[in-house]
């Protein structure tokens, strides 16, 4: 019994389990295609915050704030202020990151929904969704790794600021917290050049082979050379 054959039975069998089905199979399509629409805009405010957070390092290094024995904890009840401008940038790579989680992964689900038993015998178009899926699956990993290095550089500097006040006359510790927020700075900005490049790649990808993702019945060898 052929693939269609078995949904046309399951139709009759369970009609409301199939309509169901048939709801949120049209609902993750019509939102996966919209996404494919506004990608290119995500992309270009990537490409837009590449050039904001290379030319933030002055910014960066100016909020570097190294603090002093009179304004450690418990003196006049100062607040020891974070770098405001890593910060930021910090929280962009966040959103950024989760917001491209979630498009890659209504992606992941509307190809899924589109997958077809290999022993009908059309091996290309599952070829095709195979390798589409495991390259989202690689831009989903990497928008997780962003998005959860983003997440500990708050607990790790303050623990380089209570060494400074515990230990003010080692310049070390201070110097090591300018290194670190360079550092910093340049993981978030090479972020967002790793997000915007697995964004372009998917994109082209989706596209180029949008035909054989919605409708893998119809791929045929031929076709083969339009991937990638």
């Amino acid at each position: 019994m052929s693939f269609v054959s078995k949904r046309g039975k399951s139709a009759k069998l369970y009609p409301r389990a199939f309509e169901a089905s048939k709801t949120l199979r049209k609902a993750t399509s019509d939102k996966a295609i919209s996404y494919i629409s506004m990608m290119p805009t995500k992309i270009k405010h990537l490409t837009e915050l590449i050039s904001q957070f290379r030319d933030s390092k002055d910014d960066v290094l100016k909020d570097c704030i190294i603090p002093t024995p009179s304004s450690g904890p418990g003196k006049n009840d100062a607040i020891l202020m974070t770098n405001k401008k890593l910060s930021e940038m910090v929280k962009i790579v966040i959103s950024e990151s989760r917001e491209l989680i979630e498009i890659y992964e209504c992606w992941r689900m509307w190809i899924q929904m589109h997958t077809m038993p290999i022993e009908d015998g059309q091996g290309f178009g599952h070829d095709v969704q195979t390798e589409v899926m495991t390259d989202i699956a690689s831009a989903i990993d990497n928008a997780s790794a962003l998005s959860l290095s983003s997440t500990v550089f708050h607990s790790d500097r303050a623990k380089m600021v209570e060494k400074i006040c515990k230990y003010p006359k080692i310049e070390n510790f201070a110097e090591a917290l300018r290194v670190a927020d360079e550092m910093e700075w340049r993981d978030m900005s090479n972020a967002i050049i790793t997000m915007r490049d697995d964004a372009c790649h998917l994109l082209d990808l989706v596209q180029k082979n949008r035909r054989h993702l919605e409708n893998p019945f119809g791929s045929s060898h031929h076709l083969h050379h339009s991937m990638f």
